[in-house]
């Protein structure tokens, strides 16, 4: 494969500038249990899932937290697609935690929220996907402006939308 050849070069190259343990490694790493696990071959896109993971585990001093949470969500998405629920859920977990820690991330976190509420739901989880959801809910209000991180909703416009993900959530934890 051409693209693997390339991908493999731009690994070596990164190894040798930026050091074995830097994130753009990780990222190359990335990319080739990506395009291993959609030609099926799922054992080496998890060793390349397994290599990144042991550099945004442990990153390098000075990395940004954001870089790191952003490698374990692109991973998240591979074991995802392999059903791998468990796994992409800790991935979930561990860079929601990061961005918990950022600031300026509702939108992140929100979609992170959503993305563990789905898994949850796929799971037969229902509880925690409904409390995953209501997350979803308010980090979306927050960064939209709606709700302040105090809880205070500001206006009528805001108290119907927030209503209405409010009845989302609960609508889909009863219906599934």
């Amino acid at each position: 494969m051409q693209l693997e050849g390339k991908q493999n070069k731009a690994l070596t190259v990164f190894k040798t500038t930026k050091g074995e343990n830097h994130p753009s490694v990780g990222s190359v790493f990335v990319r080739l249990a990506d395009l291993y696990n959609r030609t099926g071959k799922i054992r080496e896109s998890k060793s390349y899932c397994e290599n990144a993971l042991r550099i945004y585990e442990k990153p390098m001093i000075g990395i940004p937290a954001k870089e790191i949470a952003s490698g374990l969500s692109d991973i998240y998405t591979i074991y995802e697609s392999m059903d791998e629920l468990e796994q992409a859920l800790k991935l979930l977990e561990k860079a929601l935690k990061i961005y918990n820690d950022a600031p300026g991330q509702q939108s992140t976190i929100a979609g992170i929220e959503a993305q563990m509420g789905v898994l949850h739901y796929i799971g037969k989880l229902f509880g925690v996907a409904t409390r995953c959801l209501y997350m979803w809910a308010y980090f979306l209000n927050v960064y939209l402006g709606l709700l302040p991180r105090n809880g205070q909703v500001r206006n009528l416009g805001s108290i119907l939308y927030l209503n209405f993900l409010t009845f989302l959530a609960n609508n889909v934890a009863i219906h599934y």
